[in-house]
């Protein structure tokens, strides 16, 4: 079998790739939902308007969108925060 290569279709390929934002815009598209992108978005946590589709505010928030600023200054030490002290409550309890 000399000359023989491994083969995966692109399609299946496509699908094994993980979603970027680029997808979710050319899905937005072909969905007719592209307005939501292109919506003016209010911060749950600072307050400011932003445009996008927002991140998700847990833990800090129960609902609601917040802008990038806030997603990397305070969302995400937040769940690192929080994924440490559970770190260290399972090393106390064992």
């Amino acid at each position: 079998m000399k000359g023989r290569r491994n083969f995966v279709h692109k399609h299946s390929a496509q699908r094994l790739r993980p979603v970027t934002h680029v997808d979710r815009k050319r899905e937005a598209k072909r969905s007719g939902s592209m307005n939501d992108i292109n919506e003016t978005n209010t911060c749950i946590l600072c307050g400011d308007s932003f445009y996008g589709m927002g991140a998700n505010p847990s833990p800090l928030a129960d609902s609601g969108e917040c802008c990038d600023y806030c997603d990397n200054n305070l969302v995400i030490p937040a769940r690192i925060t929080q994924y440490m002290n559970s770190k260290k409550q399972e090393k106390d309890n064992e």
